[in-house]
């Protein structure tokens, strides 16, 4: 069968003169970008060009009394909806747009559960999901629109055209304490153990639209704050082929929950190394990194193909210096540390550290150059502790006592922060060559482990 790549999209209908949000139409850069970038890297081997697939979903407005995915008013929204949504993804080569709300599938309950459901997490990972369970047969990656991919060609050769065909899954460090599997990116193969599980994947998704098809969507599952597809289908999958693991542990109140977090064998979590994550901070109530000034920060490159902004840098930090106990106590590891060190080096073994090291310097650089009196609340992103001052002196050559206090001086003078930082870099400095760096920096990454 044919490899193929699967990008979802979805909007919502609104009350305007379109009838719906135009913001997925947005994406049409970042998907150019995906589509020249496989497709370009398919040729160099002479492989076939893997087909498109963009499933598109017009989520309704669920707020419209009497309204429905066969509501009359619906469908002419819709239909203008599909109709743009064609004529703007449509015209590249290879690209089918299809409507998800009309897609054959094999779960006779999901209609019923898209009915009427608020949560616009689990109606996009619907989409994906669904899209797993329908390529199990052929080479298939599925990823997001957004995805900060380091180089097109590295992530070909490593997933359609590898000699080893196996699952991919990119490890995502979301939660304050513990690293999940990410749903972004997903390679399957037929040869691995996603496919090999059988309908494992078909069937956990048609019993929780099954158990949940009649629920509200104020206090039940389809609630606008919810996202059950993702953590009671999909890791529930993941878990059952040893991709997570499950543990039981007290939450906030003592009450017990149940989390999966990834295994981190690079057997699987592999794709890591292609790909940056941004993170959106949900989980950090600090007003620093929260600022739009700092949001709004020009991003550098990454690698051949990649932007790395400003979620990228917050997602290094927490790499280096998050507290991964919890993680390290639910895969049974033997971790003396109190932040579990050894899980961290499991999740460093699978990422791209120079790479990221590398993006997340010249991005400091250029960003305390390009506006120099936000150089201290760039410094102060990095809080005074053990493991955030290896991260500083790996970035800067300094502790993080003296980044902040010279980046308070610095904050108006061109001069302090070439001393500080070093010169801004050139627009293509960011690319990916690990062979540019000087020893000392050469010897401060190897703090992250030796690569794969």
């Amino acid at each position: 069968m044919r490899d193929r790549i699967t990008i979802s999209l979805y909007s919502r209908e609104q009350n305007n003169v379109a009838g719906y949000s135009d913001a997925f139409l947005n994406e049409i850069t970042n998907i150019q970008k995906i589509y020249n970038g496989l497709v370009n890297a398919a040729k160099d081997t002479g492989r076939e060009s893997p087909e498109f697939i963009i499933s598109v979903l017009l989520v309704p407005d669920w707020t419209r009394n009497g309204n429905a995915y066969d509501n009359p008013e619906y469908l002419i929204k819709k239909n203008a909806f599909l109709t743009q949504a064609n004529g703007v993804y449509g015209v590249l080569q290879n690209v089918t747009v299809t409507d998800f709300s009309v897609e054959p599938h094999s779960i006779p309950s999901l209609s019923k559960y898209m009915h009427p459901l608020k949560a616009m997490g689990s109606n996009a990972d619907l989409i994906k999901t669904v899209a797993l369970i329908n390529n199990m047969k052929r080479r298939h990656l599925q990823i997001d629109s957004n995805t900060i991919v380091h180089s097109f060609k590295e992530l070909y050769n490593n997933t359609f055209n590898a000699a080893e065909q196996r699952d991919g899954i990119n490890a995502s460090y979301y939660d304050p304490k513990y690293v999940t599997a990410h749903n972004k990116m997903v390679y399957t193969t037929p040869t691995g153990g996603l496919a090999q599980s059988g309908d494992l994947l078909k069937d956990l998704l048609q019993w929780w639209c099954a158990a949940h098809r009649n629920d509200d969507n104020q206090n039940g599952d389809k609630r606008s704050d919810k996202n059950s597809i993702y953590s009671k289908v999909f890791t529930r999958a993941l878990c059952s082929v040893g991709y997570v693991e499950k543990f039981e542990c007290s939450s906030d109140g003592n009450q017990e929950r149940i989390i999966y977090p990834a295994t981190l064998s690079d057997k699987v979590y592999w794709l890591t190394d292609y790909m940056s994550t941004a993170l959106n901070m949900s989980w950090s109530v600090n007003e620093i990194t929260l600022s739009e000034k700092l949001k709004n920060l020009p991003s550098c490159d990454v690698g051949d193909d990649g932007k790395f902004n400003y979620q990228c840098l917050l997602n290094v930090i927490k790499k280096h210096t998050g507290d991964l106990s919890l993680h390290s106590q639910a895969l049974q590891l033997q971790d003396e540390s109190d932040t579990g060190e050894l899980s961290r080096e499991r999740l460093l073994h699978v990422s791209n550290v120079k790479l990221e090291i590398k993006a997340a310097r010249d991005f400091c650089r250029a960003a305390m150059h390009h506006t120099p009196h936000l150089a201290e609340k760039i410094a102060k992103l990095f809080p005074d502790t053990r493991l955030v001052d290896d991260l500083s002196r790996l970035l800067f050559n300094r502790t993080v006592k003296e980044l902040q206090r010279e980046a308070h001086s610095a904050a108006h003078s061109a001069p302090a922060i070439n001393q500080l930082v070093g010169n801004a870099p050139a627009s293509s400095s960011s690319s990916a060559t690990n062979n540019s760096k000087s020893a000392s920096e050469e010897e401060h990454i190897n703090y992250a482990g030796p690569r794969k």
